[in-house]
Formats: C-alpha cells, structure tokens, sequence
C-alpha cells in the first residue's frame, strides 16, 4: 500500500507514508537480533494486537488515496542499518562490570590453573593473552573418530573412539554455589578447519554435573569465526544449588572427523547483581485513550535483593514534562502493577519507573516512550 502511493504528491499521504516508514522502524529497532534466528515471543499479544491496530488504521487511511497498479514492494521495508533498541543480558552484565554494580566469581584466576582437561590427544590447553594483556584459555579439540582419547578424568570407564573430549573447573573446590548468582557468563570465539556454512553450527554443551534437570544445556555458537560472542545462562534458580562441576563439552559427535577446532574463551566465571535492577519495563508501548489502567512489569536483575529489604517502585506517566499520574508500590520478585489512568489525549508520553531503597535512595531507574491512540468507544 505504502509503495504504491510513494509517487502520489499528495502531502497528506506523503504524511501517512511517512508515518508507516517511522512505524516499521519502530518495530524492527525492538528485535535483539541474534546469531542464530531462534528467539520467540518478541511481543507480548497485547501489544503485537496494538500493533497490528496501528497498521490497520494507517492502511485503511492510506488506500483513500490514488496509488499504482503492479507495484512490488521489496520484503524488508525497514531501514536494517538502525540498531536494536533492547539490550540483551550480556550487555547488563558488562555494563555491571564496568560500573562495580555485580560480583564476579572470577574462574580465570591464576592462569586458569583451576581447570582440567580430559586428554591429551583429543584435547589441547594453552593460555594466551589478549591486547591489554590478560589472560584467555585456548581450547583445541582435534576430532578423531578412529582412535579413542584416554580420558583421564575417568580412566576405569570404557571408552570410545567417537567420544566426549571436555575440561572441567571445581565448584565445590572453590566454594562456588551456583545458584547464588545471577548467571554464567563468558566471551568466546572459535576458529576451525571447517567451511563457512559448517561454521554456522558450531555446538558446545555446558554441563552443570550435580544440579538438576535442565540446567546443563548444548549451545550453538555457530557463525563467523574469530567473532567474539558472549554466553549468559541464569543460574539463580534452585536447581543449580547442587552444581559442583562446570564442564565445557565439545563432543566429537558435534563434528565430521578430522575437524579441528580452537575455542578461545575469556572473562569465564559467575556474575551477580549487588543490588535491584531494572533491564527493561514490561508495558504496552501502545495504549488506546479509552484504557483505564496501565498494565507494568519489570525484567530485571536481583529484584528478590529488594524484597529482602523493603525496597520499593515507583511508577510515574508524564507528557511533555508534565506530571499526569504516579503511584509508589513494593517491589517484588516477579513485579506487576497496574496504574490507573483516565481521559488521556492521543499523543506520546513517558512511562519511568525507579526503584527505592528503604532508607528512599534511588538504585535504578529506567523509562519507556509510550504511543496513546484513538480507540473505539
């Protein structure tokens, strides 16, 4: 529809027009692009219906207006150059880093002397540093189906020839209980003997031996070589509580015989948040002027810290500067709220949310545009 009016001269369909290009923009900035095209759910219902609202009132607005016949529209009409507006986990996770606001159980320490690998034939060590001279842990796995690789983490068991080469780093050693932190987190990269489209699958399975079900997991970091990428895995559920070993598997299985394949890991340890919060605001960033209530949540990071401690949310709808509703409410581990609402004027607002602490000091704060339409009455 769009395309087919684009040489129409009329300015208020070159208005719509404009304000089709500016909606697709909007939706493809809130997509987390990913190596592997396997996210779900990247909106809620509600708000994937209020989208779907504002297309059909822009096309039904738009098709009173004269445009070609036989026109083809290309298949991405966003403009893909614009950077997501979401942020994923790791780039939390750095940003804690650089602003002192995480613990980190640091699993590099000493050159990485707390790991162990499983054999010598299958599997290669070597510590190597990176520009600003920090240590980093090569792994170079060398595939062979024919010959079995003496695993010397488990000599009395019978081995195969197409088996699980691995290194592995003592929780329980090392005091690290698991489940009192955030997330597993590591950079990593990979190079191989292999070509570009086997590079696209790249699997390595992280084992949690000890804890329950679920929580070790296959990833596939498959992509371009030499492209650093990052794995975060929550760990605060209780079923990592009982995690004693963390294991790195690149079973042979994963790969056609002869592959050889270098994984370089760095920043490899357990992260958690000192205090709440906040990574995004779970809300409808499109309203109709006939809603009574808001509907928020919160994503975010040690928010059960804040229930500990009396922590609290205030939830605050602003226009142009000005105050039009705000509501204070106690935090919780799984937040939701709603903040009632009445005659709002079609247009943009502001939705911020801060967190308190007990004593009223701000801890985080985060806000989010929100788009009021016409709706039916």
């Amino acid at each position: 529809v769009m395309v087919a009016r684009a040489s129409n001269s009329n300015p208020a369909c070159q208005k719509l027009i404009k304000q089709g290009k500016k909606l697709l923009n909007e939706i493809w900035r809130k997509i987390i692009a990913k190596r592997k095209y396997l996210t779900v759910d990247f909106f809620q219902d509600k708000s994937f219906d209020r989208l779907r609202w504002r297309m059909a009132v822009l096309t039904e607005q738009l098709l009173k207006f004269p445009g070609k016949r036989g026109v083809v529209a290309p298949s991405v009409m966003a403009d893909t150059k614009q950077k997501s507006l979401l942020k994923d986990d790791a780039y939390y996770i750095r940003k804690g880093m650089k602003e002192n606001k995480i613990v980190f159980a640091n699993l590099a320490k000493n050159g990485f002397n707390g790991w162990q690998k499983s054999s010598d034939r299958e599997i290669a060590l070597k510590v190597v540093k990176d520009k600003n001279n920090r240590d980093m842990l090569q792994m170079t796995v060398n595939v062979d189906y024919q010959v079995d690789g003496k695993n010397y983490l488990h000599p009395k068991k019978k081995q195969y020839p197409i088996g699980w080469p691995m290194i592995r780093y003592s929780l329980a050693n090392n005091h690290i209980k698991v489940s009192d932190y955030d997330f597993f987190y590591c950079k990593i990269k990979f190079s191989s003997n292999r070509d570009a489209v086997a590079d696209n699958i790249t699997n390595l399975y992280f084992g949690f031996n000890g804890a329950g079900k679920g929580a070790s997991r296959k990833l596939d970091l498959g992509g371009a070589e030499r492209t650093w990428g990052t794995v975060q895995i929550p760990t605060s559920d209780k079923k990592f509580a009982s995690a004693h070993t963390l294991i790195l598997l690149p079973a042979e299985h994963y790969y056609p015989d002869k592959t050889k394949i270098t994984f370089t890991i760095s920043d490899i340890g357990f992260v958690k948040f000192k205090q709440p919060f906040i990574k995004e605001i779970k809300v409808q960033d499109t309203i109709f002027d006939t809603d009574r209530f808001i509907e928020v949540g919160i994503a975010g990071y040690a928010l059960s810290k804040g229930v500990k401690n009396h922590y609290s949310c205030e939830i605050k709808l602003s226009k142009n500067g000005q105050k039009i509703t705000a509501k204070r409410f106690p935090l919780t581990e799984n937040f939701a709220a709603t903040l009632p609402v009445s005659n709002l004027i079609p247009g943009q607002y502001l939705l911020k949310l801060n967190i308190y602490d007990a004593h009223n000091r701000l801890r985080s704060s985060a806000q989010k545009s929100i788009n009021v339409i016409k709706g039916i009455k």
